[in-house]
């Protein structure tokens, strides 16, 4: 953590990319990366999981999303935010699909918040 707020404050042109898959995997804090990193994130690998699996697609696990992208707003994120999920799953398009409307339905709800 002390990496990431020296460079966020002594790099002026930087940009981060937060995995929120890598993320869990390090039992890193979301919130605390989020307020560290603040208007220096430019992108996000969004995902979701469990206590027994990650890098599940958005609303398939346990994460509280809307809560996440309500964080963002209020960094006033705006850079591009990803679905980030691996394998290859009967119906995988069906769900990238779903989670993406789902995203798209807490984004608005976020910015009216």
């Amino acid at each position: 953590a002390e990496l990431l707020r020296y460079l966020s404050i002594n790099v002026p042109d930087i940009g981060f990319v937060v995995d929120v898959k890598q993320t869990i995997r390090c039992g890193v804090s979301l919130d605390e990366l989020l307020w560290t990193l603040n208007s220096k994130i430019k992108h996000i690998h969004m995902s979701d999981h469990t206590q027994a699996q990650d890098c599940l697609c958005p609303g398939k696990g346990t994460m509280d999303i809307l809560n996440f992208l309500d964080k963002l707003q209020k960094i006033s994120f705006d850079g591009y935010l990803t679905i980030e999920v691996y394998g290859c799953r009967e119906n995988q398009c069906d769900e990238l699909i779903e989670s993406a409307k789902l995203l798209e339905h807490f984004i608005r709800q976020a910015e009216n918040a």
